[in-house]
């Protein structure tokens, strides 16, 4: 978890070489802000430590912490008598007068690299900036748009699977990612990250994709193939749908692919029709069967042939697109934790496929 400093750390000592600027840096100085009066300056290096010019004063530093990233940028306070600082996986760190209004991180962060922080006049709020050029707003901080998309993902381990992918060809084209899909996870697991990410993050548009999982917290009693279920999964998505749309953001609805066993491919194919369902009678919302992407004709497939422009690793001209058990990605079905996710080993064609597959839905809108 990203150390948030949550209020004013007032009165934390900075080395004599900190407040004064004397010294040579111990990491590279990667910011710098003047004074309201412009009579001094602060310079902050990437381990957060704090050099003081002029009538700026010194109010605290990160520079004997241990942080899980280098802080990138900073910003002051309108008096001057504060400021606040920004590592590179969105963690802001506040001193002096200086307010926490929120941030990105905390693990399950944008996979994009914030590269700055400015404050609002009235210093009750701030814009974060990645460096793609996507802008992140809290406090009383508005959001004003940006050139730059950023393509949401919230899913299951089939949306995991393909995430990287997803984050690859978006930014072949310049395009960043936010990507929210964990193993076992269903619609309820991530409600509270939408509303956060459609209020802070405005993405440019909302991809949903989850399979019917119910082995999470908020799926407790809830069994699948009941009707009950459906209706659970059903009012999940339209709460997705109405808090992105509640904030102009498109939403696509995503078909996973059915699995190998009848019941599991008879569900997925019930759900896959309430979303489509959903799509219809709420405007701006899409529907698209990117599971199709891995199956023969919709049925389920092991083997596909080799796309023109993937590489080739299977017998006569094919892939294997889908895992040994039946519903996932991996065509060994071993997977390699990196971070929040588990994912194949080696290359899979299927994650591709369907990667690709939510890529060009996402560009639809």
């Amino acid at each position: 978890m990203v150390i948030l400093l949550l209020g004013a750390l007032v009165g934390v000592a900075g080395s004599p070489r900190e407040a004064s600027g004397a010294g040579p840096a111990n990491a590279p100085v990667v910011g710098m802000v003047s004074t309201p009066d412009g009579r001094g300056y602060w310079e902050v290096g990437s381990d957060g430590g704090v050099f003081t010019y002029g009538d700026a004063g010194f109010f605290g530093s990160a520079g004997g912490l241990h942080l899980n990233a280098p802080v990138v940028g900073m910003a002051s306070t309108p008096d001057g008598k504060g400021y606040w600082m920004v590592a590179s996986d969105g963690g802001v760190f506040t001193y002096g007068d200086a307010g926490f209004f929120g941030s990105p991180a905390g693990g399950r962060a944008p996979t994009t690299r914030t590269t700055g922080i400015t404050g609002t006049p009235g210093g009750t709020g701030y814009w974060l900036v990645t460096a793609e050029g996507s802008i992140a707003t809290f406090g009383d901080a508005r959001y004003f748009g940006t050139e730059q998309e950023t393509i949401a993902l919230y899913g299951d381990s089939l949306g995991m699977q393909a995430a990287p992918f997803l984050q690859y060809l978006a930014g072949v084209s310049g395009d960043s990612t936010l990507l929210r899909a964990y193993n076992g996870w269903a619609i309820c697991d991530d409600l509270q990250a939408m509303a956060s990410d459609a209020a802070t993050l405005h993405p440019s548009v909302a991809l949903i994709e989850f399979s019917g999982n119910a082995v999470t917290h908020c799926m407790s009693g809830y069994t699948m193939g009941t009707t009950a279920y459906y209706d659970k999964y059903e009012a999940d998505a339209q709460q997705a749908i109405d808090i992105f749309r509640n904030s102009g953001i498109p939403v696509v609805l995503i078909g996973a692919p059915i699995s190998a066993w009848a019941n599991l491919a008879a569900n997925l194919d019930f759900l896959n029709q309430i979303y489509a369902s959903l799509a219809a009678a709420n405007p701006g919302v899409t529907y698209v069967d990117a599971g199709q992407s891995v199956l023969a004709n919709g049925q389920f497939t092991l083997t596909l042939p080799c796309l023109p422009f993937e590489p080739c690793t299977g017998a006569a001209g094919t892939n294997v697109v889908r895992s040994p058990d039946g519903v996932h990605f991996c065509p060994d079905g071993n997977t390699t934790v990196q971070g929040w996710y588990s994912l194949c080993d080696v290359y899979s064609s299927g994650a591709f496929r369907f990667a690709l597959a939510m890529l060009v839905a996402a560009s639809g809108q």
